[in-house]
């Protein structure tokens, strides 16, 4: 079974993030175009809105000082200064100071305050206003919102300024003088008046639900395609050739499940052609051999006690020869059966006190079943009886030597595990998946000399699966191999039925 992926770094997560770069580069691409084609910047664009809460407030601060008849622009000012956040200052354009906490100047900003003056002219107040069809002027108060206003950021110090032309009521002055109402502040996206992050937020969101509504279905379902053909790929590594992939899709992903279900099925030809091949082989040698040994048995009577040493030799290879036979009797039975076994509940203790008797441990072996006696497992009782002999007669014959082995059961999200560890030398860390693929074998450990031909791992993987379980090993600390048999829980399958 593959290792799971971080939800970080799946497939879903890589297109969504893929989603929304594209995403932001577009709006880089449109701010930039925006800034060449209509030569404005971000803060130009940021403070569309705020401009205007700007001119509101420079007709808000007049019509205070018109009330007040001019005299009290410091308090006007003050009141206005601990409602926005901003510091204020009045100027005439001549760059005569009137009021304010403002009353140094950067030369950026005393430079533009003074620019029209500069030039031989006022500058105006705002654009002006259209003649109606009437020839008469416009409302009162409808001009309220034009005041010009001027943005700039001194390069010596940091913050914002921001000047906004305004008629200013003066004492003593008959007329208001045409004046600019400065404000400065430290950020833009920090003051609410200069700008408003909600309309952005709402944009952000917008953008986002379209984004998704528009990527998830695709990404949903190039996901599931790709976790439906992983897990099918998983169960044919593990021997299981009878899945089938879901081909409703009509692109690239619905044309590679339609062949790894061709692949699948032709696997699944191959492999249960070469255990009928095995099985018949098997079951062909089996009356030879017979015979063979009927002979041998004939000879044995007769042999001349010179002869004795090469007839029991020839009686030695048949008899490891009947031994493979029979493994491969059993592997072909176990891979070929056409309808699932009959499962029944089994305790495991019976299941252990079968194997001990079967299995005498030899070489001053010890083998101890330590916990799990009364658990229950549902499958078939030779299939599951075979597979744990094979398991503690491979541990006998490999580790049996180096300490006692041990065999425990406990129940673990509804199935319970069958553990054989051992305290021998284990497996190389690569051999891990391949000792239960047919005929492997270790050559530095497993030699004919010492028994096995490779299928005793084979079948127990076989009659395990059988039962609905499955089996696996690793390599304990500091030495040692322990087989994990995963079986189905007697009490959970009753409680489904």
């Amino acid at each position: 079974m593959s290792a799971s992926i971080p939800p970080f770094r799946g497939l879903q997560a890589k297109i969504l993030i893929c989603a929304f770069a594209n995403l932001a580069l577009l709006g880089l691409a449109v701010f930039f175009f925006v800034r060449v084609q209509f030569e404005t910047g971000l803060e130009s664009i940021l403070l569309a809105p705020g401009q205007s809460r700007l001119r509101t407030l420079a007709d808000d601060i007049g019509g205070a000082l018109r009330e007040s008849g001019g005299e009290d622009s410091a308090q006007v000012l003050a009141k206005y200064e601990a409602s926005t956040g901003l510091r204020l200052a009045l100027y005439e354009n001549t760059g005569v100071y009137l009021g304010g906490s403002l009353k140094s100047l950067p030369e950026e900003v005393h430079k533009e305050l003074t620019a029209g003056m500069r030039a031989g002219r006022p500058p105006e107040e705002g654009p002006p206003r259209p003649k109606k069809k009437d020839g008469k002027g416009p409302k009162k108060g409808a001009g309220r919102s034009e005041h010009p206003v001027f943005l700039i950021r001194p390069a010596n110090e940091g913050g914002y300024w921001f000047g906004i032309r305004t008629p200013i009521p003066v004492p003593d002055h008959d007329a208001p003088v045409r004046g600019t109402l400065l404000a400065r502040s430290a950020s833009i996206l920090l003051q609410p008046l200069l700008f408003d992050s909600r309309p952005w937020l709402f944009m952000a969101l917008a953008l986002s639900a379209i984004t998704l509504a528009c990527w998830i279905p695709l990404i949903r379902g190039l996901t599931l395609s790709v976790r439906g053909i992983t897990s099918a790929a998983e169960q044919m590594s593990e021997g299981r050739f009878d899945v089938k992939i879901q081909t409703n899709r009509k692109d690239e992903m619905g044309h590679l499940s339609q062949a790894l279900n061709r692949m699948a099925s032709q696997l699944e030809g191959f492999v249960h052609g070469q255990k009928r091949f095995l099985g018949d082989i098997a079951h062909e040698l089996s009356a030879p051999i017979a015979r063979t040994r009927m002979a041998l048995g004939i000879l044995e009577e007769r042999a001349q006690p010179d002869q004795r040493l090469y007839v029991d030799t020839v009686n030695e290879e048949v008899s490891h020869m009947s031994e493979l036979v029979g493994e491969l009797l059993h592997f072909s039975k176990a891979g070929l059966q056409t309808k699932p076994p009959d499962l029944m509940p089994l305790e495991i203790g019976n299941i252990v006190q079968k194997v001990l008797e079967r299995e005498k441990p030899e070489n001053g072996s010890v083998v101890r079943f330590v916990a799990g006696a009364s658990l229950r497992v549902l499958g078939e009782p030779e299939g599951i009886t075979r597979a744990l002999s094979n398991v503690v007669r491979n541990a006998i014959r490999y580790a049996g030597a180096h300490g006692p082995i041990t065999i425990s059961a406990r129940e673990e999200l509804g199935r319970i595990v069958l553990t054989v560890s051992d305290n021998g030398p284990g497996l190389p860390e690569d051999a891990l998946d391949k000792v239960f693929a047919p005929f492997y074998r270790l050559d530095t450990v497993r030699t004919p000399d010492s028994g096995g031909f490779g299928l005793g791992l084979s079948i127990v993987k076989a009659c395990v699966e059988a039962s609905g379980g499955t089996v696996s090993c690793h390599n304990r600390a500091p030495k040692g191999l322990e087989v994990v048999l995963r079986l189905q829980a007697a009490s959970q399958a009753m409680e489904g039925v």
